[in-house]
C-alpha cells in the first residue's frame, strides 16, 4: 500500500500539533501533583539528618583547621558553645612575651558557625564531660588546640537530636586523627 504524498503531510501536521499552551498546561499539572505528593507524604529531610550534617561538617572544618595550623605554622583552637562552634588564633606579642587567642573571624570558613537548635552536643575531654559556654565567643578560650606539628587534643563530642540519644560520636586523638563514628545500632 503505496500512502499518498498528501496523507504523509497530514500524518506530519497531527504529529507536530502539539501547541506551547498544551505542553505549558501538562507541566503545570504534573508540577501541581509532585507538589501535593511532597505535602502529604512527612518528608522532613533536614530535621532528620541536621545531627549528620553538623557532625560531618565539624570533622571536615576541624580537618581544614588542622591543615590551616601546619602549612602557616600556627596554634588554632577551637571553641565548642552550646550553640556553635568556631576557631582561634593564638596570637603572640614577643615584644611583651604574650600571647591571648583572637578569633579567625577574617578566615569565613573557620569563623563562628551556628548549629541547629534541633541539634545537642557534649564535649568530653580526661573522660569527664565540659560545659559549653553560651554567648560571646569572641572572648572564650577553646577547649581544643590544634597544633602546628599535626597534634590535638585529645576529645570526643557526641553529636545527637535534641532530647534523644547521641548519634554520632566525633574522636579526636593526640596523634591529629579524626573519626566520626555513628552511636545509632
Amino acid at each position: 500500500m503505496v500512502l499518498s504524498k498528501q496523507r504523509l503531510n497530514r500524518a506530519f501536521t497531527l504529529i507536530e500539533a502539539f501547541t506551547l499552551i498544551e505542553v505549558l498546561v501538562v507541566v503545570f499539572i504534573i508540577s501541581i501533583a509532585t507538589t501535593v505528593i511532597v505535602v502529604n507524604l512527612d518528608l522532613n529531610w533536614g530535621a532528620r539528618d541536621r545531627a549528620g550534617h553538623a557532625a560531618h561538617r565539624l570533622k571536615s572544618m576541624i580537618s581544614l583547621a588542622q591543615q590551616q595550623a601546619i602549612f602557616q605554622p600556627r596554634e588554632i583552637g577551637l571553641v565548642v558553645m552550646t550553640d556553635g562552634y568556631g576557631f582561634m588564633g593564638l596570637d603572640i606579642d614577643q615584644k611583651k612575651s604574650q600571647s591571648h587567642w583572637l578569633p579567625l573571624s577574617q578566615d569565613k570558613m573557620l569563623a563562628f558557625h551556628t548549629i541547629s537548635s534541633d541539634v545537642d552536643w557534649t564535649l568530653i575531654m580526661n573522660n569527664k564531660t565540659v560545659a559549653l559556654g553560651l554567648g560571646n565567643y569572641d572572648i572564650a578560650t577553646p577547649q581544643i588546640m590544634l597544633s602546628s606539628s599535626g597534634e590535638l587534643t585529645p576529645f570526643k563530642l557526641d553529636i545527637g537530636d535534641k532530647g534523644k540519644p547521641m548519634q554520632f560520636r566525633l574522636i579526636g586523638k593526640a596523634n591529629g586523627d579524626l573519626q566520626l563514628i555513628s552511636l545509632e545500632k
